[in-house]
């Protein structure tokens, strides 16, 4: 399994979309002066390509860096080439060292430093260890080539947006939706006084999903993970902010018939307190985005508690807290 993780440069056509520019007020202090169209151009197609024919499809970008970093890789390694181990013993215990050494600088150091160089030390540091050659390894080692980040706390917050089609084709994917969420998270950060998000910006390309309650059900032409992470030091109301104007952000996106899209977050990190179009999220969730999804789930419970000879408030008293009891209130009424 060939697992390409590659770091380029932003003037070297990352981090580039085709069109997505005319239409964004890029912020000041990114340089697009060195930036033609033919770079865009061909900085779009492979773009495309890489979202379209790879196995894994994933990039960060670190905040206020000009670079950012790309995993993008293609199951299709030579056996004999993945022999050795990955990451060695040696490149374990080091990774785990700088989590943890990263942990230690957020808990003292970084604490009477400003926002912004947190971020940007951050930034400098995440570039310099990740990996920038091609190596072959196993589909698992490739999918968790990094170890010890564990050792690093940190807040995150993703949705799940489902890709649109062409206008002019509704079988193939419109992937400039996920340039225009990425652009309008890097703005977001600029934008934010604080500096609210001090680890990085991370999207992947993942599918749709056959799971009744997952965020990705029914997103048949793929789906835009995209996730914003920062640390414990940051102030909660400033993290709380930024985590609103994003999703404020991320909820104008639409189709190519400016129909709103169903975003949805990922469930197991942040999205409590937020507002949706004006009503709490949870109501959101329940009355709008998951609406038909609670509906078909009240069906496959029943059949399950049915087939396992116990009732519906069985499953409730098993697994009830507040949210869960929330959320599903129209299951268990």
């Amino acid at each position: 399994n060939n697992n390409q993780n590659n770091n380029q440069n932003n003037n070297q056509n990352n981090n580039s979309a085709y069109e997505i520019f005319e239409s964004f007020n890029l912020p000041t202090e990114i340089d697009m002066s060195n930036i033609n169209q033919q770079m865009l151009n061909d900085s779009w197609n492979e773009f495309v390509d890489k979202c379209e024919n790879s196995y894994y499809a994933e990039w960060f970008w670190f905040p206020y860096r000009g670079d950012c970093w790309i995993n993008c890789w293609k199951n299709n390694g030579i056996k004999e080439e993945a022999l050795a181990p990955y990451p060695s013993k040696f490149s374990i215990l080091i990774q785990e060292s700088q989590e943890y050494l990263a942990q230690l600088l957020n808990q003292s150091v970084f604490r009477i430093l400003p926002g912004r160089a947190q971020a940007e030390l951050l930034s400098i540091g995440a570039m310099t260890a990740l990996p920038t050659t091609s190596v072959t390894v196993p589909l698992i080692e490739a999918l968790h080539f990094r170890r010890g980040i564990q050792n690093m706390k940190c807040l995150s917050f993703e949705v799940e947006i489902p890709i649109p089609s062409m206008k002019n084709d509704p079988k193939k994917p419109d992937w400039s939706i996920c340039q225009k969420a990425w652009w309008q998270a890097i703005k977001r950060v600029y934008s934010s006084p604080g500096s609210p998000m001090r680890i990085t910006l991370e999207m992947r390309i993942t599918g749709s999903s056959n799971v009744t309650m997952a965020p990705q059900f029914s997103n048949h032409l793929g789906t835009c993970s995209i996730e914003v992470l920062t640390t414990p030091n940051t102030d909660a109301q400033e993290w709380l902010n930024f985590k609103q104007q994003l999703i404020d952000d991320w909820m104008t996106l639409t189709d190519s018939n400016q129909n709103s899209l169903n975003i949805r977050p990922h469930w197991a990190k942040e999205w409590q307190n937020l507002t949706i179009k004006g009503e709490p999220i949870i109501d959101y969730l329940k009355n709008v985005a998951f609406k038909d999804q609670i509906a078909l789930f009240k069906q496959q419970l029943k059949t399950i508690a049915l087939d396992g000879g116990y009732e519906l408030i069985d499953i409730k008293h098993k697994f009830s807290n507040p949210t869960f009891d929330n959320i599903f209130e129209k299951v268990f009424e």
